[in-house]
């Protein structure tokens, strides 16, 4: 048995390395979020396909703009739910052209641990 004394930066920063504790929003879960979004904000359940936009699943202008609500500020389905926040402004960019990949790339890229 050996026993190391190291600081708590260094531990942590192992661990980040190692890939211990979610520094990420998973694809998964990014899909997950979008998938219990939609219709919450007035879209069908329609199969999720990221390739698709937002209109195809019946959002308009209005649908938009809560579902970036649910996404950002809902803590049964959204982010939240992760463990991850989102800036209130992350998905202001949205409109009911915007393909479902990019969602969940922002997701990813903007998301970070609560």
């Amino acid at each position: 048995m050996q026993i190391r004394s190291d600081s708590l930066q260094s531990v942590l920063k192992s661990s980040a390395a190692k890939g211990g504790g979610d520094q990420q929003l998973s694809a998964g879960q990014a899909v997950q979020i979008i998938t219990d979004c939609i219709p919450r904000a007035g879209g069908n359940n329609n199969p999720i396909e990221l390739s698709n936009v937002l209109q195809s699943y019946g959002l308009d202008k209005d649908g938009v703009v809560t579902f970036a609500g649910w996404v950002i500020g809902n803590s049964d389905v959204g982010v939240l739910h992760y463990g991850f926040q989102l800036a209130s402004d992350s998905l202001s960019w949205l409109t009911v052209a915007t393909k479902l990949i990019d969602v969940a790339k922002t997701m990813q890229d903007k998301a970070v641990p609560v």
